[in-house]
């Protein structure tokens, strides 16, 4: 292949419109699920966020001051600043999600699910950097031209022809390889530890009270089924990476990765991770699927 064949393809790849559909439908899902972990956060605010709380506001400052992209880093350490903060993030999400005055929601979003995040830095999990990773590349994107507020606000913009709004998707694809890098990345590390290469990393996941919402069916523990489970989650890990985009493979890989999820959902607590992934998911539906969901309604 030569460089001007592969200067063509980067170039399609990152660059060639598309439709703004799927990443239109991953605003809307990724906001629910930021209200989500909103209401989560306001229910116990003051041990979550507060001056005495998880983590002592006087010690984090200390600790985040000139180090980290945090609002309550600028504001005192008081539960009128954690109840501004929450209002703020609240509205910000609640914009996004209804594709209002997107270039600013975005943003505001982004930064509040920033500060969230690094003032309760003791309580994370891997959905708490999903969505902030996601939320800062969701910023770049048209993700407000269509099913949105703004679309019905400020006009039509869908080309006669087609029906459909396209623009150059180099965002929307790093957010895909985000989501590759992640499913790939995991799969590679778990290979490190034993417990995955000898088939038993989900009996111990399982079976340990501390980490389930329900109680994994004992059937399910015997030898045989956990060694499928543990290399079955393995292999569909390295599947992904690849199958995402492949025509022929993506939607079996994509739904086998949603029923993960709602395993891991229902048998780990894992707070919203799973959700947080199913919505990264989306990112890979067929435009059309998305419009003929939407004409459902």
């Amino acid at each position: 292949m030569s460089i001007d064949a592969l200067i063509n393809a980067w170039n399609t790849f990152f660059f060639q419109p598309v439709s703004v559909y799927p990443v239109a439908l991953f605003r809307i899902v990724f906001g629910f699920v930021l209200m989500l972990d909103a209401l989560y956060l306001c229910a116990d605010a003051r041990l979550y966020l507060g001056p005495d709380g998880y983590t002592e506001y006087r010690r984090y400052f200390r600790q985040m001051r000139g180090q980290a992209l945090s609002l309550f880093l600028y504001f005192p350490g008081t539960m009128t600043s954690v109840r501004i903060i929450l209002g703020l993030h609240v509205a910000a999400v609640s914009m996004l999600t209804l594709g209002f005055l997107t270039p600013v929601s975005t943003v505001l979003a982004f930064l509040t699910t920033r500060s969230l995040v690094n003032r309760g830095q003791y309580m994370t999990n891997g959905g708490d950097s999903v969505a902030k990773i996601m939320a800062f590349l969701l910023i770049f994107t048209p993700c407000g031209q269509a099913l949105s507020v703004d679309a019905r606000l400020f006009g039509p913009t869908a080309a006669a022809d087609t029906g459909d709004i396209m623009r150059p998707p180099w965002a929307q694809r790093l957010m895909q390889i985000q989501l590759c890098v992640i499913y790939f990345n995991t799969m590679y590390w778990k290979l490190k530890g034993a417990t995955w290469r000898n088939g038993t990393a989900v009996y111990y996941a399982c079976a340990n009270k501390m980490y389930r919402l329900l109680t994994f069916p004992s059937f399910l523990l015997k030898t045989p089924f956990v060694q499928t489970l543990t290399w079955g989650v393995l292999a569909l890990e390295l599947a992904l990476a690849p199958g995402l985009w492949i025509d022929e493979t993506r939607y079996w890989v994509m739904g086998a990765a949603v029923l993960m999820h709602l395993a891991f959902m229902l048998f780990l607590n894992i707070h919203l991770f799973s959700f947080y992934m199913i919505a990264s998911l989306m990112l890979f539906l067929d435009p059309n699927a998305v419009k003929w969901l939407f004409s459902l309604s």
